[in-house]
């Protein structure tokens, strides 16, 4: 299976989407299709919305959200370019459902997001809302981490202590195997299946991180542990 490349913020604007029910991703085809995806997640920066004058948007930075409203397109048309905006790591532009940018083909780094709503300053605002929130979550989960491991670190069952306090306050299961795909530890709902040892010949071969989709959808986000003496097992957490 190939391994698509370059997909630094899918992750994060389907996080986003997840927690909008008006917001609808879209992925590049071979992204959507792809069974394994390298697990580069560069967050989302801010959201910015499309202006009908000159400059039709401010600087890019990568990761950012781009809101085009449909009611400016014939302002904006000539200057709207998709593989320009991926140039420039653009996470995802944002667009309504009858836009006429919403059936064009997708560059293989950025994503679509269809809003079931005007795309608007209040959309923009909203949508900062949320990325704010995701980071605050996400800030309160690393500190929270870093505590428990903290506490859990001079204890004798340290690795057991230290995966179940992992999947406790992500609310993922865990299994750690070794090389051979052999369980050592297991935690939370995760039990070694088919897509499992699916997830680690991928990361075997590739040695790095990946997303592997098993044929009936179960996911494990997997990557390889390793030592001074090289790999020593793999650890996967299951899809969410």
């Amino acid at each position: 299976m190939m391994a698509v490349q370059g997909t630094p913020a899918f992750l994060a604007v389907r996080d986003l989407c997840r927690r909008d029910p008006r917001l609808h991703i879209r992925l590049p085809v071979e992204v959507e299709r792809a069974p394994v995806l390298d697990a580069n997640a560069v967050d989302i920066t801010y959201a910015m919305t499309m202006r009908p004058l000159p400059p039709f948007l401010r600087s890019v930075h990568g990761g950012e959200l781009v809101l085009i409203p449909r009611r400016i397109w014939g302002d904006v048309a000539d200057y709207v370019n998709l593989d320009d905006l991926a140039r420039n790591n653009v996470a995802a532009v944002v667009l309504e459902p009858d836009h006429p940018l919403a059936v064009a083909d997708l560059p293989d780094t950025m994503a679509m997001i269809l809003a079931d709503t005007a795309v608007d300053a209040l959309l923009e605002s909203q949508i900062t809302g949320l990325i704010r929130e995701r980071g605050n979550e996400l800030y309160r989960l690393t500190t929270e981490l870093d505590r428990r491991f903290s506490a859990l670190s001079s204890t004798a069952d340290a690795l057991p202590s230290l995966l179940s306090a992992a999947s406790d306050a992500s609310g993922r299961g865990m299994l750690l195997t070794d090389t051979a795909g052999l369980p050592i530890f297991a935690v939370g709902s995760s039990q070694p299946g088919y897509v499992d040892e699916l997830a680690r010949q991928n990361a075997r071969s590739r040695g790095k991180t990946l997303i592997v989709t098993g044929p009936d959808g179960d996911a494990r986000l997997i990557c390889p542990v390793r030592t001074a003496q090289g790999v020593q097992g793999y650890l996967s957490l299951t899809g969410g």
